[in-house]
């Protein structure tokens, strides 16, 4: 189980290639079961912890779709940039450079990140008027 960055935004599963449903391949959500099925979507607050599994030996091939849900429209900017600096952080934790540096270097990097998307984004919305 795990959940994701943020409860901004609705995660949407679009089941493409989808094996057998419950209980050989599905997705856990709060505590409730759902299978997958090809054209199908499943959506969820990502906040929340969830998991999925495929134990059938077949391969299971989902779309994932993130949308921001309505009532954080006027804070989409800080959240796209805060996903984004996650995902990168992820990345480059991974570099024995990054690994080795003090914490809060490493802080104060990814918070660097986190700006710059977070400006730059701004700046695209106000370009492509």
């Amino acid at each position: 189980e795990h959940n994701g960055d943020t409860n901004g935004t609705l995660r949407c599963h679009y089941g493409i290639e989808t094996p057998e449903n419950l209980p050989g391949c599905g997705i856990k959500v709060g505590g409730e079961e759902k299978y997958y099925a090809n054209g199908k979507w499943i959506m969820f607050n990502d906040g929340h912890k969830h998991s999925s599994w495929n134990t059938t030996g077949q391969r299971r091939v989902i779309f994932i779709l993130d949308v921001v849900r309505p009532e954080f429209m006027h804070k989409k900017n800080i959240i796209c940039a805060f996903i984004i600096t996650r995902y990168a952080s992820y990345y480059y934790k991974r570099l024995k450079l990054i690994k080795k540096l003090p914490r809060a270097i490493k802080t104060l990097l990814f918070g660097s990140i986190l700006i710059i998307v977070y400006f730059f984004k701004q700046l695209y919305n106000l370009l492509k008027r």
